[in-house]
């Protein structure tokens, strides 16, 4: 998981939690920034999840307690990882289709 997604997004400092070469079958995006705990909770409710794509700011920071919120989950047994992107491949295409909305709405509007 870990190393397609690094590769197709080109992301230059990947996190992760568990092993970097986990093979997985069914994976949870988390992007943006969320609530971690809620976020995980309910992506971590489905046992056939077994790889978590996650963006930066409180999605994943351990100052939330994600992180060692799934390395708990781990402890149990789980056979799961997390991977983080960080926070410009979590929010830029978002970011990005809102700059094209806004430059429509506010067309004499330099949008940078």
């Amino acid at each position: 998981m870990a190393n397609i997604a690094v590769e197709k997004l080109q992301c230059t400092a990947p996190r992760t939690v568990g092993s970097f070469n986990t093979r997985v079958s069914r994976v949870a995006v988390i992007a943006g920034e969320t609530d971690p705990k809620e976020a995980l909770a309910r992506v971590l409710w489905d046992q056939k999840i077994d790889g978590v794509i996650a963006g930066a700011g409180g999605t994943i920071d351990e100052v939330d307690g994600a992180i060692s919120y799934f390395r708990d989950v781990m402890a149990t047994g789980r056979k799961i990882a997390l991977l983080g992107l960080g926070y410009g491949l979590s929010e830029g295409p978002g970011v990005e289709e809102m700059a094209h909305w806004m430059q429509s709405v506010l067309p004499d509007l330099h949008i940078a």
